[in-house]
């Protein structure tokens, strides 16, 4: 089950950062890139200590990947890209798509497309159902109910 269906989590992180501040991370192998990393990472130091909310975002986004480095964070996202592989994905698979999807706009129903499963499944949710935006956070009852039914057709086969 993926809510929403996200093809490239890097691509948000990205493209909220200002210019240049990732230039050359995913263009650069080895020390090259060791040293575009440090630069990155010790110039978001420098501003994190001085904002509270920014030190929580970068320690929120990187917690999962188990590092506290945003450079390695985005490097372990950006080796996740479902872009090439999506087209493998041959198991039963339900994609949640949430109108007003804040970080990954329109990916839900890139990944439907690209995927290849003979039971794949696309729900939408709106506004007008309370279940929009990331992860229907306004609606979660209707959203586990989706995602129950579905589990409970898909192991029923």
């Amino acid at each position: 089950m993926a809510d929403p269906g996200a093809v490239q989590v890097w691509q948000s992180w990205a493209s909220n950062m200002p210019p240049g501040a990732i230039e050359g991370l995913f263009e650069t192998t080895g020390a090259e890139q060791e040293q575009v990393a440090k630069e990155l990472d010790e110039g978001l130091a420098e501003y994190a200590a001085q904002d509270p909310d920014l030190a929580f975002a970068v320690a929120f986004r990187t917690y999962p990947y188990g590092t506290d480095s945003l450079s390695n964070a985005l490097l372990q996202a950006k080796a996740m890209d479902l872009t090439d592989v999506a087209k493998d994905i041959t198991m039963p698979i339900l994609i949640l798509d949430p109108e007003g999807e804040q970080f990954w706009p329109g990916e839900s129903q890139q990944l439907y497309n690209m995927a290849s499963s003979a039971n794949q499944k696309l729900v939408e949710f709106t506004a007008a159902e309370g279940a929009d935006l990331h992860c229907e956070p306004k609606a979660i009852g209707l959203r586990n109910q989706v995602v129950f039914d579905w589990l409970d057709e898909i192991l029923s086969r």
